[in-house]
Parts: structure tokens; sequence; C-alpha cells
């Protein structure tokens, strides 16, 4: 049976593994590009500036930034005291998740970077 339109189905599942990223206050990403994927995060707390193809697009807690394949795009955090804590996605892979894997594991999250997660006014 075919599924239904619009709905693609999986030959494989992807390996996912959705990274967080902790952006230390005043982090700027190079831009850069993703040939065939999809890149997502979403802003768990604090706030930044997302750059897709020239546009610059302010961001925080709650929001879901798409950068589609093919754009020019980076995502900074511009505060000068905050964090900013972030999920990520890439789909397809492309390798991302075997990439993030190999890197250099910087450590757990401390107490205060909890308290900025749960929102609990530590």
């Amino acid at each position: 049976a075919l599924p239904p339109a619009g709905v693609l189905p999986i030959l494989s599942p992807p390996p996912l593994r959705p990274p967080s990223q902790v952006f230390e206050p005043g982090h700027e990403t190079p831009l850069h590009v993703h040939t065939a994927a999809h890149e997502a995060f979403f802003v768990l707390a604090g706030a930044g500036v997302a750059y897709c193809d020239g546009a610059a697009i302010e961001v925080a807690a709650g929001d879901t930034i798409v950068f589609p394949p093919g754009s020019v795009h980076g995502l900074d955090n511009a505060s000068g005291a905050d964090r900013m804590y972030c999920l990520q996605l890439m789909a397809p892979n492309q390798a991302f998740v075997e990439h993030v894997m190999t890197g250099t594991r910087v450590g757990r999250l401390d107490d205060e970077d909890l308290c900025q997660l749960i929102a609990s006014h530590c």
C-alpha cells in the first residue's frame, strides 16, 4: 500500500540525537551553507540573532529557527552577559550526528545552566 499523499515512508530511520548547544555571550557562528539539509534550532533559554540569506531576525526562548538547504546562515548570541541554550537538528542527517559525536565533550550543564533551562529562579 502507498502512504497517504504528502507522507514519505521511512526506509531506515536516521540517527536522531539532538545535541544541546550552549552559546556563550558574544558567540558568533561563521555564516555557512548546508547543500541538502535543513538545520533547525529550538531556543530553550536566552536570546540571539539568526541570519539567513542576508536577513537578521531576533530570536528568544520558545522560538524555532529552520534554515533551508542552500541558505547562507548562522546563529549568534548577541548578549554580553547571558548564555543562549538550544536544541539542534539537521535533516537529512548529512553525517551531522556523526560529526557532533566526534567533537570534544566540554562537560555537563552546571547548576546555573539547569536553573536557566527549568526557569525555577534559583
